[in-house]
């Protein structure tokens, strides 16, 4: 027998020794792994898509939250501001401003904070 005979005779479907049924199995199981790597890939990148926009909204939370924390912070230093102290101080709880020999100088001994002068006022609560 030639060598196309014995080609085509392995093509043909009566032939119980075809060729062709060895491969059905192999081109099934092609398929499914092909199958199964886009379907991989495809979750993958939307699981990608997913977390990018995540991170995106998470990085606006953040520029906002450090705007607003600036601005507490520039409202917490206005707030402790000394004529802001003595105008809460007089006006919400009561308290007058101390007399002339009610203010005391304490001395503060040269440490590891550094020396000088301390000034504190006494300011009386209205009974």
């Amino acid at each position: 027998m030639s060598a196309s005979k014995k080609f085509l005779r392995m093509m043909n479907p009566m032939n119980s020794n075809g060729g062709h049924r060895k491969h059905e199995g192999v081109m099934a199981k092609m398929i499914i792994v092909f199958a199964a790597l886009f379907i991989s890939l495809w979750f993958s990148n939307q699981t990608g898509v997913k977390l990018s926009s995540e991170i995106n909204a998470l990085e606006k939370e953040r520029d906002m939250l450090k705007t607003r924390s600036k601005k507490l912070e520039i409202n917490m230093t206005s707030a402790v501001s000394g004529e802001k102290l003595t105008e809460i101080a007089v006006k919400k709880y009561g308290f007058k401003m101390p007399a002339g020999g009610q203010v005391i100088v304490v001395a503060k001994k040269s440490g590891m904070f550094g020396g000088g002068n301390l000034f504190a006022s006494v300011l009386n609560r209205e009974n």
